[in-house]
């Protein structure tokens, strides 16, 4: 099949801002104001199946060139299944297999028998098989939609395909270790936030205690650094918590279950956190516990 964003005249071959185009009045740099009709030379019901016919899955480049310097000339081919000659005369093109996997040959169809290519007149790209049978692979028609501007020598026509993963295909992968970006993370510790808060009488995740009363209770820390430490004070400036984290690059939560370093249960009322993370930075907040 077509890839159509990249089949059509090239604008800014091998740059960046590389654009395609089968209106050419659309581009930039490319002389020509003959439009592109495009189509893979499959079977339909006015063009029946034939050994002429052929997918492919190669992209090709036609090159306008000036006709003194060189030039192609069709092979000698019945027309089948269009029912007439091909006209063999030079023409001031040169097809190219992008892939350099097959050669690539043109037919000409010239309609108003000027023995030169003028809008109206179509292309039919075409390739050998391993017994040099030509085989159809695309019509390609010049229409003139208003000034009939003729391509000029580096004017380029590009025909992209789609293709199925072959024997000849290869990928190359390459790991690396996950980094940390200190100042990215510094600018991070704002997004630290305690849920839930307020903390009113239990959380949706604590579980119940499965013979009487209740079971755990705790909050969670969210966005916290890789590695830190967590401090938690009461209104009184008093060290109630201490928590270390050390979760990975992609793992920012950590529990605290309401029990202070004396393994005792946290009264209600406000509490402050402070975060602190090596080379990084420190963040203070606050959350409630409500009875």
């Amino acid at each position: 099949m077509l890839i159509a964003n990249k089949t059509g005249w090239i604008s800014n071959e091998g740059q960046e801002n590389e654009l395609f185009d089968l209106d050419p009045t659309n581009l930039d740099g490319v002389s020509s104001e003959w439009n592109l009709f495009i189509s893979p030379n499959y079977p339909t019901d006015k063009q029946p199946i034939t050994n002429n016919f052929k997918p492919t899955d190669s992209d090709f480049e036609l090159e306008f060139v000036d006709i003194n310097d060189t030039s192609y000339t069709p092979p000698f081919v019945f027309g089948q299944p269009f029912g007439i000659r091909f006209t063999r005369v030079p023409l001031p093109i040169l097809p190219k297999n992008i892939n350099n996997e097959e050669s690539a040959e043109l037919l000409f169809l010239d309609f108003d028998d000027t023995d030169d290519l003028t809008a109206g007149d179509k292309l039919i790209l075409c390739r050998r098989d391993s017994k040099n049978r030509i085989k159809y692979l695309f019509t390609i028609e010049f229409i003139a939609d208003g000034s009939d501007i003729a391509p000029s020598p580096g004017d380029k026509i590009r025909i992209s395909t789609t293709r199925e993963f072959g024997s000849d295909d290869s990928f190359q992968f390459a790991m690396r270790a996950s980094s940390l970006d200190n100042e990215l993370a510094k600018k991070e510790l704002d997004d630290i936030y305690v849920v839930p808060n307020p903390y009113v009488g239990g959380a949706s995740w604590e579980r119940p205690y499965r013979f009487a009363g209740r079971g755990e209770r705790r909050i969670e820390f969210f966005n916290l650094p890789s590695i830190c430490t967590v401090r938690i004070f009461n209104i009184r400036g008093e060290l109630i918590r201490t928590l270390e984290h050390d979760g990975g690059v992609n793992d920012g939560s950590l529990a605290w279950d309401l029990v202070s370093n004396d393994d005792e249960e946290v009264a209600y009322g406000v509490y402050f956190y402070h975060v602190k993370a090596p080379g990084i930075g420190e963040y203070v907040n606050k959350f409630a516990i409500i009875k």
